[in-house]
């Protein structure tokens, strides 16, 4: 054996043994392939595309309304909190406390 040759080599196995011959066609030539559909691989891809892009511009719409709602709420000096079991929204804006009169 020499260096070059590989484990598979070396064991006797091809992918001619591993894998069967073809048969052979009853006719003179290969049968005609079928027709490619172009609707139903277009609606396919179109169902795939959406499939993909949908969730993408939901999230991506969520976020974009969080920040403006957090710049308004930073706007008017108060600060975004989050969720708390009795307020049942996922975000809220709590003013700024009141200062303290000292004593």
């Amino acid at each position: 054996m020499g260096p070059s040759m590989g484990l598979a080599q070396s064991l006797g196995l091809t992918l001619a043994f591993l894998a069967p011959l073809p048969r052979e066609w009853p006719g003179p030539r290969r049968p005609d392939l079928p027709r490619v559909n172009w609707w139903i691989l277009g609606l396919t891809a179109w169902f795939l595309i959406a499939l993909t892009c949908m969730p993408l511009s939901l999230a991506l719409a969520e976020h974009w309304a969080l920040q403006r709602i957090g710049a308004h709420c930073k706007a008017s000096g108060g600060r975004v909190a989050l969720v708390t079991t009795d307020d049942r929204r996922a975000y809220r804006c709590e003013p700024r406390p009141a200062p303290r009169a000292s004593r």
